[in-house]
């Protein structure tokens, strides 16, 4: 979920900026579940906190905190109790248009990206892994737009989408955290 959540924080990005909370919900089915499991929070940084949370209660320190960098991406650090580590555990770049996702060693992004993310035909994005830094043919992942003004994301077989998405991150409704 470590991939996913940092790709999918960098799709809300780009799709409904105007938010200052999301809200992460599993699904059954196509069926959203009734809390969430993950609820991302903008930052003083202009980038995210992301709060693990059980029964729809979120936890009081971020499990990840997402900064802006100076490649038009993002900076994804895992934390102690709240507090960054040092060195971001992943970096992603905006190139002509594609999201490319680099893993890093001491902050230092590897040479080739893990992953890329390029927009689809629906509004939204298509994830794909890579070797060596070239794209596998079909996507592993699509991102959507959902009717909740939010994203959902389906996992694929083949590069053929499931029916029901896996994951679905709306705004809250009736206020936020």
């Amino acid at each position: 979920m470590k991939t996913l959540l940092s790709v999918l924080l960098i799709s809300i990005s780009f799709l409904v900026k105007a938010q200052t909370v999301y809200n992460v919900y599993g699904t059954t089915f196509g069926i959203r579940d009734i809390s969430p499991s993950v609820v991302v929070t903008k930052n003083s940084n202009n980038g995210f906190n992301v709060y693990n949370a059980s029964y729809g209660i979120k936890d009081v320190c971020p499990s990840q905190v997402i900064t802006p960098n100076n490649y038009g991406g993002f900076d994804s650090y895992k934390t102690n109790f709240g507090i960054p580590e040092v060195f971001p555990s992943q970096i992603s770049t905006n190139s002509y248009g594609n999201i490319n996702v680099y893993e890093t060693t001491y902050g230092i992004r590897d040479i080739c990206p893990t992953q890329i993310i390029e927009p689809n035909y629906n509004n939204g994005y298509n994830v794909y892994n890579t070797t060596y830094g070239i794209p596998d043919i079909t996507p592993v992942q699509i991102f959507q737009p959902n009717s909740y003004g939010g994203i959902d994301i389906y996992n694929t077989t083949n590069g053929i989408r499931n029916i029901y998405p896996s994951v679905t991150i709306s705004t809250p409704t009736y206020g936020g955290w």
